[in-house]
């Protein structure tokens, strides 16, 4: 079978969030959960998290499945997981390196920027924060080449199993290539549900704990900030 592709506005794309949105209606966020992902954009957790998105081209149901599947399969925890309507502001977060080196040079190695932004919010994403050891590393080879992902990684699944043409330059998935990349992609991820998602899912209590959280929570400075929360 043909995996159909998403490029749709976030409007056009309604019913698909209400489909997303069932993904996600089982899942117990637990305080302490969310207390230590905190915890771990700011260095100070003794476990350690990834975070995993599909990219718009990649959300629907069979290849959330396909992600959340090999991941279990490896052990690892899904801490979190919602889909998400990225920002311009998101994507120059996500993308640190990468903008900061366009802006300095937008001919150079980067330029292909603008392409990558518009490509990450032309539809929602599907973000996932994952726990487990040495999680970073280890999903990140998981996720896959860019340029010919291996047979059994995510983006083989997701691409050659399914018949779908692969494309290097919108290749479905991203998983956290660094620790310090970790941090910060999830600590933007959680800060987009709060500003996005809270509002269009309102009635989806998972959604609306992270976004009670990270709001009133996801500023502390000190470890002591955080054990008080």
């Amino acid at each position: 079978a043909t995996t159909e592709i998403y490029t749709l506005s976030l409007h056009d794309a309604l019913p698909i969030w209400l489909d997303l949105k069932k993904a996600v209606r089982n899942m117990t966020v637990n305080e302490e959960v969310i207390k230590d992902m905190l915890k771990f954009t700011r260095g100070s957790s003794k476990k350690q998290y990834t975070f995993v998105a599909l990219k718009p081209d990649s959300v629907n149901r069979m290849a959330i499945d396909v992600v959340i599947k090999t991941l279990n399969k490896h052990g690892y925890k899904i801490a979190y997981h919602a889909p998400v309507q990225y920002t311009k502001e998101n994507v120059k977060e996500h993308y640190k390196e990468i903008y900061d080196a366009y802006c300095e040079d937008p001919n150079g190695k980067f330029k292909f920027y603008p392409e990558l932004e518009k490509y990450l919010t032309r539809g929602p994403i599907y973000g996932l924060v994952v726990e487990g050891p040495n999680a970073v590393k280890s999903i990140k080879s998981l996720c896959g080449d860019t340029k010919e992902p291996a047979v059994g990684t995510m983006r083989y699944e997701l691409f050659k199993k399914y018949g779908r043409p692969y494309n290097k330059n919108e290749n479905g998935i991203h998983a956290s290539g660094e620790i310090s990349e970790a941090r910060r992609e999830i600590s933007n991820f959680l800060y987009a549900v709060a500003d996005s998602n809270a509002k269009l899912l309102t009635s989806d209590t998972n959604i609306r704990d992270v976004a009670r959280y990270v709001k009133v929570n996801g500023n502390f400075e000190t470890e002591e900030d955080v054990e008080t929360m």
